[in-house]
């Protein structure tokens, strides 16, 4: 029996690697390379390319889908979603985030209090997991409480 692939989690993973990538690209044209080159890289590593099987290129399509919707909409957002972090860390100015953490949290912001295509909690859980893998050891310590924050000062205003 084949395990089910969870393509939203992969999805977050390419789009936070590829959000990643991209600042540190200097032109628009170049980003844009960048980000298709490195969607097309994480599928084929993942084995999602090799397959002939329908039901894997079903999932890569659905995991390059999940992760460009999720990377444009956070390109689109930046500006409010670097506001709502700016007014939930106690770290100083956003520009002393590490930019890995600020990735993660630009995502979770995006997918649970922008675009609410997941239920906030359960962002919060992906960006810990995300951190876990991919940051710093303080890390989930410390977006699990930017982002704990920004969902109390959510709740306060409903």
């Amino acid at each position: 029996m084949e395990k089910k692939v969870d393509y939203r989690h992969i999805g977050r993973a390419i789009a936070l690697q590829s959000l990643y990538l991209r600042s540190f690209e200097s032109s628009t044209e170049s980003k844009s390379v960048v980000s298709h080159n490195f969607f097309l890289q994480s599928l084929h590593e993942e084995g999602f390319t090799n397959s002939k099987e329908s039901a894997h290129k079903e999932t890569a399509e659905k995991i390059i889908s999940f992760a460009k919707e999720l990377e444009a909409g956070v390109l689109t957002e930046t500006s409010s979603i670097d506001k709502l972090i700016a007014s939930a860390t106690k770290e100083g100015p956003i520009e002393k985030v590490k930019l890995i953490d600020l990735t993660i949290l630009r995502i979770a912001i995006y997918e649970a209090f922008i675009q609410k295509s997941a239920p906030e909690k359960v962002a919060i859980n992906e960006a810990i997991e995300l951190a876990k893998y991919f940051a710093g050891q303080n890390s989930p310590k410390f977006i699990n409480g930017v982002l704990d924050n920004i969902l109390k000062s959510t709740e306060l205003k409903k």
